[in-house]
């Protein structure tokens, strides 16, 4: 089953494509990579505004989002495949001393009740990954089923370093020991959507220009140029008023201060 494409509206998908090009635009604010930036935490927030999904990221569960009886585990990356989908520090005294086929029973065995707790607490059927890959110029939308690991099957179990890897015949696994993380390796994902970003080159310039702010900003950069310690401002009003006369220009002052007696003005 297909989320993206079974479950929601083309004006949803439309919306959510320029959302993501609009805050991948903007990646220069946080990052020079060439890949779009895009944080774990904005890209849950996106998904739950375009496809009107209720929000659990906050919730220790495994799904992030919710529509409908489908729950949505929201992940973003660049790079490597092999993914973070939980952490068992609280459990750590559990396990930490087995031998690694005893410990990742435990630790599958906990990732499953995780999973089964999220379904029965939200009424949900059934999960999905969906998954922002992000490379050069481009966001990817892919998906994938989230699902239980498959205890009784497990197999390739293999202790390198501070991890130890192992399959279920589904998927692949890593659990980091010391910072006691289970990884998903997402060889297992269908093609959305892909989403051309052109990253702007000066976004500070950008948002001020759209805020209204330009000016004001170069004036102040103006103020404070590189080298230089101070700079003499001076604000000439362009007229002058008493009530005699109203608004005038008066013909040594104001925009006429060049013509000022007494010592020699510069003309400018």
């Amino acid at each position: 089953m297909s989320f993206y494409d079974e479950m929601t509206t083309e004006e949803e998908r439309l919306n959510y494509s320029l959302m993501l090009e609009m805050i991948g635009s903007l990646s220069n604010l946080f990052s020079e990579s060439p890949s779009p930036y895009l944080a774990s935490r904005i890209s849950e927030n996106l998904f739950c505004r375009c496809f009107f999904a209720d929000n659990l990221s906050r919730n220790d569960v495994t799904a992030d989002a919710k529509r409908g009886k489908t729950g949505i585990g929201i992940k973003t990356w660049t790079g490597s495949q092999s993914q973070k989908i939980a952490e068992f520090d609280a459990l750590r005294n559990t396990y930490i001393n087995d031998e690694p086929e005893i410990l990742i029973s435990k630790v599958a065995g906990y990732r499953n009740d995780r999973i089964q707790k999220t379904l029965d607490t939200y009424s949900i059927d059934t999960m999905v990954y969906h998954c922002l890959l992000r490379t050069e110029g481009l966001i990817s939308v892919y998906e994938c089923p989230l699902v239980k690991i498959d205890v009784g099957n497990i197999t390739k179990i293999k202790k390198t370093g501070a991890s130890i890897y192992f399959e279920d015949g589904i998927n692949a696994y890593s659990f980091n020991l010391s910072k006691s993380t289970l990884f998903k390796r997402f060889d297992d994902l269908e093609l959305m959507n892909e989403i051309p970003v052109t990253i702007i080159e000066d976004p500070y310039e950008y948002l001020a220009e759209k805020m209204g702010l330009l000016d004001k900003i170069k004036r102040l950069q103006i103020r404070t140029e590189p080298g230089v310690s101070h700079i003499e401002t001076a604000y000439l009003p362009l007229y002058s008023f008493n009530n005699k006369a109203g608004f005038f220009v008066p013909p040594k002052e104001c925009l006429n201060i060049r013509f000022a007696g007494g010592r020699r003005r510069d003309p400018y």
